[in-house]
């Protein structure tokens, strides 16, 4: 079992704001990493992007922190865009909680 890791990248611009998650994002790190998630969106401007695409294994403590960061964005007005692989266990997990219809999803190859 991997440590989940968040590691903040901003664009030069300030318009593109990307939390790149590494790891395992279940219940044993979800909701430690849940205010470090709320936090982010709160305070960048732009487009918010959370990149899973290096995200091992999630559960659904973990999809539950992706729904309230959509519903963060939502408060704050700001667009949140989840980038994950077209393969693997986070892709099973959203269509099996249908959070494909609540998230915006990027599916990267």
């Amino acid at each position: 079992m991997a440590t989940l890791h968040i590691e903040p990248k901003i664009e030069a611009t300030g318009q593109l704001s990307t939390l790149q998650l590494k790891g395992d994002f279940t219940a044993m790190d979800a909701m430690d990493s849940r205010s470090e998630i709320i936090d982010f969106i709160s305070r960048n401007n732009g487009e918010i992007v959370l990149d899973l695409r290096s995200v091992e294994v999630i559960d659904l403590a973990g999809i539950n922190i992706l729904a309230m960061a959509q519903r963060s964005a939502e408060v704050n007005q700001k667009e949140l865009q989840i980038q994950i692989t077209s393969s693997g266990n986070i892709t099973e997990w959203i269509q099996m909680t249908k959070m494909d219809k609540l998230l915006n999803i990027q599916t990267i190859n």
